[in-house]
């Protein structure tokens, strides 16, 4: 059995973003939205270092709290279609993050903003950063990433981008809807 705890007095940022995404997935997110809120007043780190027995970096935990805080915020947002909402904590998440932080959250960030595009009615601006992600050196991407690929391929008809992108979102198991695929 593997499992991670955290101390909630002795880490209460971080737990309260673990609580505020356990609300969410119990279906609760009017109560996850106020503590996910919460979190970012939270302190960091509530113990003795000392007692921890080891030198902690509170500037990078804070900022990938805060940072993941920005994103599921943000993800919360686009499903409520509070895209007003959604687009600043997509910014505070890129504007908190530093180069080294990129490789940890570039692959929740990149469809986020790509399907924030797609909801402010600019397809082309979601093509475009999807694009370049997934057929970089990192690629394969997510599912997500796929779906929200195809989606964009198919509104700016760019037909063998979106043949692509729809076989690769089947693989990964997604269901397109009403897109039919060639």
């Amino acid at each position: 059995v593997f499992g991670r705890f955290i101390a909630a007095d002795r880490w209460p940022r971080r737990a309260t973003l673990d609580r505020g995404m356990d609300l969410l997935a119990a279906g609760r997110p009017e109560e996850a939205e106020d503590v996910l809120e919460s979190a970012l007043e939270a302190p960091v780190l509530a113990a003795d270092e000392e007692w921890l027995g080891y030198d902690v970096d509170t500037q990078l935990e804070s900022r990938e709290v805060d940072v993941s805080l920005h994103l599921v915020l943000g993800r919360m947002f686009l499903d409520d279609d509070r895209l007003v909402e959604a687009a600043e904590q997509l910014e505070m998440a890129e504007g908190k993050m530093e180069r080294q932080d990129r490789w940890r959250f570039h692959r929740s960030l990149l469809p986020l903003q790509a399907r924030l595009s797609l909801l402010d009615g600019e397809p082309e601006v979601a093509y475009r950063v999807l694009r370049k992600e997934l057929r970089g050196r990192r690629a394969p991407g997510s599912a997500e990433g796929w779906a929200l690929f195809a989606v964009a391929s198919h509104l700016t008809e760019r037909n063998k981008d979106y043949a692509r992108a729809c076989g690769r979102a089947m693989e990964l198991g997604v269901d397109l809807g009403p897109l039919q695929c060639p």
